[in-house]
Protein backbone atom coordinates (compact mmCIF):
# COMPACT_ATOMS: atom_id res chain seq x y z
CA UNK A 1 0.00 0.00 0.00
CA UNK A 2 2.94 2.47 0.47
CA UNK A 3 4.13 2.16 -3.11
CA UNK A 4 0.61 2.72 -4.00
CA UNK A 5 -0.07 6.06 -2.36
CA UNK A 6 3.61 7.18 -3.73
CA UNK A 7 2.82 6.19 -6.79
CA UNK A 8 -0.92 8.32 -6.54
CA UNK A 9 0.85 11.48 -5.35
CA UNK A 10 3.96 11.57 -7.58
CA UNK A 11 2.10 10.53 -10.79
CA UNK A 12 0.64 13.96 -11.72
CA UNK A 13 4.24 15.61 -10.80
CA UNK A 14 5.78 12.54 -13.10
CA UNK A 15 3.32 13.09 -15.90
CA UNK A 16 4.23 16.99 -15.81
CA UNK A 17 7.77 17.23 -15.22
CA UNK A 18 9.56 14.11 -17.38
CA UNK A 19 9.01 15.68 -20.45
CA UNK A 20 11.07 18.70 -19.36
CA UNK A 21 13.33 15.80 -18.36
CA UNK A 22 13.34 14.11 -21.56
CA UNK A 23 13.80 16.90 -23.45
CA UNK A 24 17.11 17.78 -21.87
CA UNK A 25 18.26 14.44 -22.22
CA UNK A 26 17.65 13.48 -25.53
CA UNK A 27 19.19 17.31 -26.31
CA UNK A 28 22.32 16.24 -23.99
CA UNK A 29 22.53 13.05 -26.28
CA UNK A 30 22.32 14.75 -29.64
CA UNK A 31 24.63 17.79 -28.73
CA UNK A 32 26.56 15.36 -27.16
CA UNK A 33 27.46 18.13 -24.31
CA UNK A 34 25.82 18.95 -21.17
CA UNK A 35 27.16 22.38 -21.56
CA UNK A 36 25.91 22.77 -25.43
CA UNK A 37 22.41 21.62 -24.08
CA UNK A 38 22.38 24.24 -21.35
CA UNK A 39 23.35 26.75 -23.78
CA UNK A 40 20.56 26.36 -26.12
CA UNK A 41 17.78 26.27 -23.22
CA UNK A 42 18.91 29.83 -22.24
CA UNK A 43 19.43 30.76 -25.71
CA UNK A 44 16.40 29.11 -27.18
CA UNK A 45 13.59 29.10 -24.05
CA UNK A 46 10.79 29.12 -26.67
CA UNK A 47 11.46 25.89 -28.79
CA UNK A 48 12.61 24.65 -25.70
CA UNK A 49 9.43 24.73 -24.69
CA UNK A 50 7.86 23.72 -27.53
CA UNK A 51 9.90 20.75 -27.45
CA UNK A 52 8.74 20.28 -23.69
CA UNK A 53 4.85 20.59 -25.14
CA UNK A 54 5.38 17.70 -28.63
CA UNK A 55 6.76 15.10 -25.31
CA UNK A 56 3.99 15.78 -23.44
CA UNK A 57 1.99 14.96 -26.54
CA UNK A 58 3.76 11.51 -26.75
CA UNK A 59 3.99 10.44 -23.38
CA UNK A 60 0.19 11.22 -23.28
CA UNK A 61 -1.21 9.24 -25.73
CA UNK A 62 1.05 6.42 -24.53
CA UNK A 63 -0.41 6.72 -20.78
CA UNK A 64 -4.09 6.66 -22.51
CA UNK A 65 -2.94 3.76 -24.53
CA UNK A 66 -1.61 1.75 -21.80
CA UNK A 67 -3.65 3.19 -19.14
CA UNK A 68 -1.10 4.02 -16.77
CA UNK A 69 1.23 6.56 -16.08
CA UNK A 70 5.10 5.01 -15.77
CA UNK A 71 4.20 2.63 -18.58
CA UNK A 72 2.94 4.96 -20.91
CA UNK A 73 5.98 7.31 -20.07
CA UNK A 74 8.23 4.49 -20.04
CA UNK A 75 6.99 3.37 -23.63
CA UNK A 76 7.33 7.07 -25.42
CA UNK A 77 10.85 7.35 -23.74
CA UNK A 78 11.94 4.09 -25.03
CA UNK A 79 10.33 5.67 -28.72
CA UNK A 80 12.45 9.11 -28.39
CA UNK A 81 15.36 7.15 -27.59
CA UNK A 82 15.28 5.06 -30.78
CA UNK A 83 14.63 8.20 -32.58
CA UNK A 84 17.52 10.09 -30.64
CA UNK A 85 19.66 6.95 -31.58
CA UNK A 86 19.26 7.00 -35.56
CA UNK A 87 19.73 10.53 -35.81
CA UNK A 88 22.95 10.13 -34.39
CA UNK A 89 23.96 7.06 -36.83
CA UNK A 90 22.50 9.07 -39.34
CA UNK A 91 24.57 12.01 -38.58
CA UNK A 92 27.95 9.96 -37.92
CA UNK A 93 27.47 8.24 -41.70
CA UNK A 94 25.28 10.83 -44.14
CA UNK A 95 26.26 14.07 -42.04
CA UNK A 96 22.63 14.97 -42.31
CA UNK A 97 19.68 14.81 -39.24
CA UNK A 98 17.01 12.64 -38.72
CA UNK A 99 14.44 14.07 -41.10
CA UNK A 100 10.67 13.82 -40.89
CA UNK A 101 10.53 12.42 -44.34
CA UNK A 102 12.55 9.51 -43.74
CA UNK A 103 9.66 8.07 -42.01
CA UNK A 104 7.87 8.40 -45.37
CA UNK A 105 10.67 7.28 -47.65
CA UNK A 106 11.90 4.50 -44.87
CA UNK A 107 14.22 2.97 -47.91
CA UNK A 108 16.70 5.12 -47.51
CA UNK A 109 17.59 4.82 -43.90
CA UNK A 110 18.88 1.38 -44.86
CA UNK A 111 22.11 3.14 -45.59
CA UNK A 112 22.38 2.68 -42.25
CA UNK A 113 21.87 -0.54 -41.14
CA UNK A 114 26.23 -0.30 -41.76
CA UNK A 115 26.55 1.55 -39.10
CA UNK A 116 24.62 -1.61 -36.46
CA UNK A 117 28.06 -3.33 -37.28
CA UNK A 118 30.32 -1.39 -35.52
CA UNK A 119 30.70 -1.93 -31.45
CA UNK A 120 30.97 1.30 -30.90
CA UNK A 121 27.49 1.69 -31.45
CA UNK A 122 25.83 -1.49 -31.15
CA UNK A 123 27.17 -2.25 -27.54
CA UNK A 124 26.31 0.73 -25.98
CA UNK A 125 22.33 0.91 -27.84
CA UNK A 126 22.41 -2.93 -26.50
CA UNK A 127 23.31 -2.15 -22.92
CA UNK A 128 20.67 1.32 -23.20
CA UNK A 129 17.61 -1.26 -24.27
CA UNK A 130 18.42 -3.74 -21.68
CA UNK A 131 18.84 -1.32 -19.33
CA UNK A 132 15.63 -0.01 -19.80
CA UNK A 133 13.61 -3.26 -20.49
CA UNK A 134 14.51 -4.59 -16.72
CA UNK A 135 13.61 -1.03 -15.45
CA UNK A 136 10.15 -1.39 -17.05
CA UNK A 137 10.00 -4.28 -15.43
CA UNK A 138 10.45 -3.65 -12.35
CA UNK A 139 8.49 -0.43 -12.10
CA UNK A 140 5.54 -2.62 -13.88
CA UNK A 141 5.41 -5.02 -10.68
CA UNK A 142 5.09 -2.12 -8.34
CA UNK A 143 2.13 -0.14 -10.18
CA UNK A 144 -1.75 -0.62 -9.70
CA UNK A 145 -3.96 -1.29 -12.21
CA UNK A 146 -4.85 0.47 -15.58
CA UNK A 147 -6.84 3.64 -15.27
CA UNK A 148 -10.52 3.51 -15.74
CA UNK A 149 -11.87 4.54 -18.80
CA UNK A 150 -12.92 7.94 -18.16
CA UNK A 151 -9.41 8.45 -16.81
CA UNK A 152 -7.87 7.47 -20.21
CA UNK A 153 -10.34 8.85 -21.85
CA UNK A 154 -9.44 12.21 -20.42
CA UNK A 155 -5.77 11.67 -21.74
CA UNK A 156 -6.45 11.00 -25.24
CA UNK A 157 -8.67 14.35 -24.89
CA UNK A 158 -5.35 15.77 -23.72
CA UNK A 159 -3.54 14.57 -26.50
CA UNK A 160 -5.60 15.10 -29.39
CA UNK A 161 -6.45 18.83 -27.94
CA UNK A 162 -2.26 19.98 -28.01
CA UNK A 163 -2.15 17.99 -31.33
CA UNK A 164 -5.34 20.55 -32.64
CA UNK A 165 -3.46 23.69 -31.46
CA UNK A 166 -0.57 23.16 -33.64
CA UNK A 167 -3.29 22.59 -36.57
CA UNK A 168 -4.52 25.99 -35.44
CA UNK A 169 -4.10 29.82 -36.31
CA UNK A 170 -4.98 31.72 -33.20
CA UNK A 171 -3.37 29.30 -30.46
CA UNK A 172 -0.79 27.41 -32.60
CA UNK A 173 2.49 27.48 -30.36
CA UNK A 174 4.91 27.94 -33.81
CA UNK A 175 3.09 31.15 -34.85
CA UNK A 176 3.18 32.73 -30.60
CA UNK A 177 6.08 32.29 -30.29
CA UNK A 178 7.33 33.14 -33.98
CA UNK A 179 9.30 29.69 -34.46
CA UNK A 180 11.35 30.03 -37.85
CA UNK A 181 11.46 26.76 -40.12
CA UNK A 182 15.11 27.03 -40.69
CA UNK A 183 14.58 24.73 -44.10
CA UNK A 184 17.25 26.25 -46.18
CA UNK A 185 19.76 25.02 -43.16
CA UNK A 186 18.67 21.78 -41.82
CA UNK A 187 21.82 21.63 -39.71
CA UNK A 188 20.81 25.41 -38.17
CA UNK A 189 17.20 24.27 -37.93
CA UNK A 190 17.91 21.19 -35.65
CA UNK A 191 20.54 23.41 -33.99
CA UNK A 192 18.22 26.43 -33.12
CA UNK A 193 14.95 24.69 -32.53
CA UNK A 194 15.53 21.24 -31.05
CA UNK A 195 15.37 18.20 -32.21
CA UNK A 196 11.70 16.93 -32.09
CA UNK A 197 10.54 20.07 -33.24
CA UNK A 198 12.77 20.35 -36.02
CA UNK A 199 11.32 16.81 -37.03
CA UNK A 200 7.45 17.73 -36.35
CA UNK A 201 7.72 21.25 -38.84
CA UNK A 202 9.39 18.74 -41.69
CA UNK A 203 6.77 16.65 -41.58
CA UNK A 204 4.08 18.72 -42.98
CA UNK A 205 6.08 19.29 -46.68
CA UNK A 206 7.15 15.51 -47.27
CA UNK A 207 2.44 15.20 -46.90
CA UNK A 208 2.47 17.68 -49.99
CA UNK A 209 0.58 15.14 -53.19
CA UNK A 210 3.27 14.59 -56.07
CA UNK A 211 1.54 16.11 -59.70
CA UNK A 212 -0.82 13.57 -61.41
CA UNK A 213 1.32 10.81 -62.66
CA UNK A 214 4.11 11.98 -61.33
CA UNK A 215 6.39 8.89 -59.98
CA UNK A 216 9.67 7.09 -60.19
CA UNK A 217 9.14 5.17 -63.94
CA UNK A 218 8.11 8.73 -64.95
CA UNK A 219 11.57 10.31 -64.16
CA UNK A 220 13.80 6.86 -65.00
CA UNK A 221 11.85 7.54 -68.86
CA UNK A 222 12.84 11.11 -68.96
CA UNK A 223 16.39 9.98 -67.92
CA UNK A 224 16.46 7.61 -70.81
CA UNK A 225 15.20 9.75 -73.62
CA UNK A 226 17.28 12.48 -72.75
CA UNK A 227 20.76 10.64 -71.40
CA UNK A 228 22.41 11.03 -74.80
CA UNK A 229 20.85 14.51 -75.35
CA UNK A 230 24.28 16.11 -74.45
CA UNK A 231 26.25 14.26 -76.87
CA UNK A 232 23.90 15.04 -80.13
CA UNK A 233 25.64 17.73 -82.26
CA UNK A 234 23.31 20.76 -83.39
CA UNK A 235 22.81 21.62 -87.04
CA UNK A 236 25.86 23.98 -86.78
CA UNK A 237 28.26 20.59 -85.96
CA UNK A 238 28.14 22.47 -81.78
CA UNK A 239 27.57 20.55 -78.63
CA UNK A 240 23.91 21.33 -77.07
CA UNK A 241 24.68 23.50 -73.92
CA UNK A 242 22.26 24.43 -71.16
CA UNK A 243 22.26 27.28 -69.28
CA UNK A 244 20.46 28.16 -65.66
CA UNK A 245 19.63 30.90 -64.55
CA UNK A 246 18.61 31.34 -60.92
CA UNK A 247 17.79 34.17 -58.54
CA UNK A 248 16.23 34.11 -54.62
CA UNK A 249 14.19 36.85 -53.85
CA UNK A 250 16.64 38.29 -50.93
CA UNK A 251 16.31 41.98 -52.11
CA UNK A 252 14.76 44.83 -51.24
CA UNK A 253 14.29 46.84 -54.55
CA UNK A 254 12.43 49.99 -52.60
CA UNK A 255 15.26 52.09 -52.90
CA UNK A 256 16.41 51.18 -56.51
CA UNK A 257 16.05 53.61 -59.12
CA UNK A 258 12.92 51.64 -61.38
CA UNK A 259 10.22 52.33 -62.50
CA UNK A 260 6.80 49.95 -62.82
CA UNK A 261 7.24 50.17 -66.70
CA UNK A 262 10.67 48.54 -66.61
CA UNK A 263 10.86 44.78 -67.76
CA UNK A 264 13.98 43.13 -65.27
CA UNK A 265 13.77 39.96 -67.27
CA UNK A 266 14.37 42.06 -70.97
CA UNK A 267 17.87 40.35 -71.41
CA UNK A 268 16.53 37.19 -70.17
CA UNK A 269 13.48 37.26 -72.70
CA UNK A 270 15.83 38.04 -75.32
CA UNK A 271 18.43 35.16 -74.77
CA UNK A 272 15.38 33.19 -74.61
CA UNK A 273 13.68 34.26 -77.85
CA UNK A 274 14.73 31.40 -80.01
CA UNK A 275 15.48 29.04 -77.47
CA UNK A 276 13.61 26.49 -75.28
CA UNK A 277 13.28 28.02 -72.12
CA UNK A 278 10.90 27.82 -68.82
CA UNK A 279 10.68 29.73 -65.64
CA UNK A 280 9.93 28.05 -62.23
CA UNK A 281 8.84 30.12 -59.21
CA UNK A 282 8.62 28.69 -55.99
CA UNK A 283 6.46 30.82 -53.27
CA UNK A 284 7.24 30.00 -49.38
CA UNK A 285 6.62 31.66 -46.52
CA UNK A 286 10.32 33.06 -44.71
CA UNK A 287 9.66 35.66 -41.75
CA UNK A 288 11.26 39.16 -42.82
CA UNK A 289 11.97 38.28 -46.59
CA UNK A 290 10.09 38.33 -49.65
CA UNK A 291 7.39 36.15 -50.57
CA UNK A 292 8.79 35.01 -54.00
CA UNK A 293 12.25 32.80 -54.96
CA UNK A 294 12.46 32.75 -58.41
Amino acid sequence: MKSRSFFFSSGPLLFVFSPLAAVIIQEMIIRRSFSDMFDWILLYPKPFTINALLVTIVFSAFIALTGKIVAGITCGAVLLMIMTVVNIVKMMILHVPFFGWDLIYAWHLGALAVAFISGKILIPAGILVFAIFLFSLYRFKHIVGPFRIKTRLSFLVVTIMLVGLFFGNTLNPIALFNIRNINWNQTENYATNGFLLAFTMNIAPALIKAPEGYNRDMVAGLVDDYSNLGNQPSGKDEPVSLVILMSEGFSYLSDAKFEASDDPLKNIKQLSANRTSFSCMVLESRPGLPQPGF
